[in-house]
């Protein structure tokens, strides 16, 4: 989840229809604005502390006791941005996509998502949670300090995606939660011990979210193409949606479509739509108000 941004693609609604072969209806989708984002930071701080309480559209940058600033998310289409992101996830329900990494959001959860990482939730209405957004790379006045040499570790694995569970998430959850409640300098130094805490956490503790390493650029050509792409089958994934189709409407060989949608999502067309009607179908069952061969219909598995 994020905020403002610098735009590195066109702004506008880009309004276009896509040709469904089948006798389902035609699909007209609109992609809004990519963001690239660059993490905007609070007068004489290093690192923001964020919260929400409803989505992730509408949060609230926590500038300091008592004082916060109304913030536009961007939580809710796919981005990346240079700053490292810690989700803490207190309430509510949705999907998240991690790099390659398509699951249920099961509260609470605590998420480490590295630099440039991808990312992007869905349906998360109706919840609540924290995220600290900081850049802390190697040229940073950080790694001059000799201890901090001990996250260099936890700084590699972030390009994978972390998922902190148990008394690791407990601990840090009472440590984030706290922060809202300090001044700019206590703040940094509860955020050291949370990364310590983060980077201590046994095997056990840890799981790693994608398969492969995820570092997207800002200035990637084919960003935005597949940033439309993924829009569309999220958000149309019950129809009957074809490889060709996709690629025709972002103006996109199938060759080219097939290799660039790989390289920045870690999978193919058709796994990524079948994970995203799996998921679906998963919360339909949950629900428990159709029968199997309906939640298939449903999900778009025909």
């Amino acid at each position: 989840m994020t905020g403002r941004a610098g735009l590195t693609a066109p702004t506008g609604r880009i309004c276009r229809r896509l040709p469904v072969a089948s006798s389902r209806r035609h699909v007209t989708i609109s992609f809004m604005p990519v963001h690239y984002e660059l993490i905007e930071l609070p007068m004489n701080q290093s690192f923001r502390l964020l919260c929400w309480k409803d989505n992730v559209s509408e949060v609230d940058v926590l500038t300091g006791p008592g004082q916060s600033e109304p913030l536009a998310g961007a939580g809710e289409r796919w981005h990346a941005h240079p700053a490292m992101e810690l989700t803490l996830v207190l309430t509510g329900s949705g999907t998240r996509f991690i790099g390659d990494s398509i699951a249920p959001v099961e509260p609470p959860e605590l998420l480490l998502i590295g630099p440039d990482v991808p990312h992007y939730w869905r349906g998360l209405s109706g919840s609540s949670g924290y995220a600290i957004q900081f850049e802390f790379g190697p040229h940073r006045p950080l790694w001059k300090v000799a201890e901090a040499g001990v996250l260099r570790t936890l700084w590699d694995r972030s390009a994978f995606g972390l998922l902190f569970t148990d008394r690791t998430r407990e601990d840090a959850t009472e440590w984030i939660r706290g922060m809202a409640g300090e001044n700019p300098l206590r703040r940094l130094a509860t955020l050291l011990r949370v990364l310590d805490r983060l980077a201590s956490a046994p095997d056990e503790e840890r799981t790693q979210l994608c398969r492969k390493a995820f570092r997207l650029a800002a200035n990637d050509p084919h960003r935005f193409a597949i940033e439309q792409a993924i829009h569309l089958i999220v958000e149309e994934s019950q129809e009957d949606l074809s490889l060709i189709d996709v690629a025709r409407t972002v103006h996109m060989s199938r060759a080219t479509f097939c290799r660039h949608f790989r390289r920045l999502t870690g999978k193919t067309f058709v796994e990524f739509l079948n994970d995203v009607r799996l998921d679906h179908a998963r919360r339909l069952l949950v629900e428990g108000a159709l029968t199997v061969s309906q939640v298939a219909a449903e999900a778009g598995f025909s």
